[in-house]
């Protein structure tokens, strides 16, 4: 079986790439464990997708989510915050993998969860688990906050003495004008792809949003001070939608 496993899947910008046919997931599972975000998830899936309402780990248990439903949601308090705490659920990755992932599934994993990231691939490096992923596509957020930071370099090292250096891929390596372009740069390269996006797929996710984006680093600043709030804030989001394809986040606004 072919299986995409989308870890912190927030409101579905990783989930909508996913399921283009042009990758042929037989199954698409869905970790994330703020119960507004998973409301959002429900409304994009189709027959194939997966919902589970718990993040992973290194150990099952409850923790403490800070600004849930945020782009930076994270159990780990650090930085700016908006003083909002959600419980949620946690499960060990391991054992998840033990019960759901069979040895002969081709197993593409993509790891966003706010500084999980590192707990995860310790754990399922350590279980031995690690074996029934093919690719991980990894944006190392424990960069984000200063007592972790040093686990990236530390992850990093055990996957290359263990033999799966080829395994981890790095979100800047494959880093496009939109996340819908990012997550199709990764797949081809690892030859998850039947077939190269066709032309309007391209003008749709990679060529118009790289020609926006300029437009909009000479245009923002002016913009933000000239049009009223409540207009520049329409328009940005307008943008968003329609060039960035942005889902809505579980407030019902689109995150920049």
């Amino acid at each position: 079986m072919r299986v995409f496993l989308d870890v912190g899947a927030h409101v579905g910008e990783t989930l909508l790439p996913a399921m283009d046919l042009r990758y042929r997931f037989d199954k698409i599972v869905c970790f994330e464990p703020v119960q507004a975000c998973c409301a959002v998830l429900e409304r994009l899936v189709d027959g194939r997708v997966e919902i589970c309402r718990f993040g992973l780990g290194m150990e099952s248990g409850q923790r403490r989510i800070h600004d849930p439903g945020t782009l930076g949601a994270s159990v780990h308090a650090e930085g700016p915050s908006e003083g909002r705490i959600e419980t949620v659920e946690i499960r060990r990755a391991s054992d998840w993998f033990k019960d759901e992932v069979a040895e002969d599934d081709d197993v593409f994993l993509k790891l966003n969860c706010e500084g999980s990231e590192c707990d995860i691939l310790d754990d399922l490096l350590r279980s031995g688990e690690i074996r029934k992923v093919d690719s991980a596509l990894v944006d190392f957020d424990v960069r984000k906050v200063s007592a972790l930071a040093h686990r990236e370099a530390e992850v990093t090292e055990l996957l290359e003495a263990a033999g799966y250096s080829q395994l981890l891929r790095l979100k800047e390596q494959h880093r496009g004008p939109t996340h819908t372009a990012t997550i199709d740069d990764w797949l081809r390269s690892v030859d998850a792809s039947t077939m190269p996006p066709p032309t309007r797929w391209k003008w749709r996710f990679v060529w118009l949003p790289a020609a926006t984006r300029r437009v909009i680093a000479v245009g923002k600043g002016v913009s933000k001070r000239v049009l009223p709030k409540r207009v520049y804030e329409n328009l940005r989001r307008l943008v968003q939608k329609n060039v960035y394809d942005y889902p809505p986040d579980a407030d019902g606004h689109h995150e920049g």
